[in-house]
């Protein structure tokens, strides 16, 4: 994985595939900027919270330059050729239309919440990326976006109590159920754990 937390990120493009590059680079803590005249409603909105920054025009070699990455996204092959030239100098160069001619490619993904599950079969079959993608869509489906905050929650509780790393492993153990999807059996867990936390004696020299 590439580090892109503080670095400039350009996208020259304005459509759905922008949208989703800049929604992974953002996410990546990057300061990322799109060159494109018009820009889908997606990326409007992430403009419009200042998650991005928008140049409303064509694309000119300068505006590449200095960048960390350079993401080419539009559907004009002749102002791509002109940017992956353009570009020669820049360390991370993504081709949207042809990951092989650059030199970083973006992996298919699937968010829920604090889960992330990336998929990525390097190039060789964006296709069979996809309908992966899909069949792990099924498999977590939306339930697990509460579930894993449950999970965080009580791993929380459970990393900052005085009791053993044994006991600690036990109980997280216990909650990796899809019992615990059910959100009145994330209610009991959690209040049995609090009691069974103050319950356990502290440390020596513990506060």
């Amino acid at each position: 994985m590439v580090d892109l937390k503080g670095k400039d990120a350009v996208i020259i493009g304005g459509g759905n595939v922008a949208y989703k590059r800049a929604k992974l680079l953002y996410k990546s803590e990057a300061r990322v900027t799109i060159v494109s005249p018009d820009l889908s409603n997606p990326l409007k909105d992430m403009w419009q919270r200042s998650e991005v920054k928008w140049k409303p025009k064509t694309f000119e070699p300068e505006d590449v330059q200095s960048s960390y990455m350079v993401v080419i996204a539009t559907n004009d092959p002749e102002v791509n050729e002109q940017v992956l030239h353009s570009a020669n100098q820049v360390p991370f160069v993504n081709v949207a239309s042809n990951a092989e001619r650059g030199n970083v490619q973006f992996a298919n993904y699937i968010s829920r919440g604090k889960l992330t599950i990336a998929i990525s079969t390097n190039g060789a079959s964006p296709k069979l990326s996809t309908k992966i993608k899909k069949d792990l869509e099924k498999q977590y489906d939306k339930r697990y976006e509460e579930y894993v905050d449950f999970l965080y929650e009580c791993r929380q509780r459970v990393k900052h109590a005085s009791i053993s790393k044994e006991k600690q492993n036990d109980i997280l153990s216990t909650v990796l159920s899809e019992v615990y999807f059910d959100k009145a059996e994330q209610d009991k867990f959690k209040d049995w754990l609090e009691l069974t936390l103050e319950g356990e004696p502290k440390d020596e020299g513990a506060e």
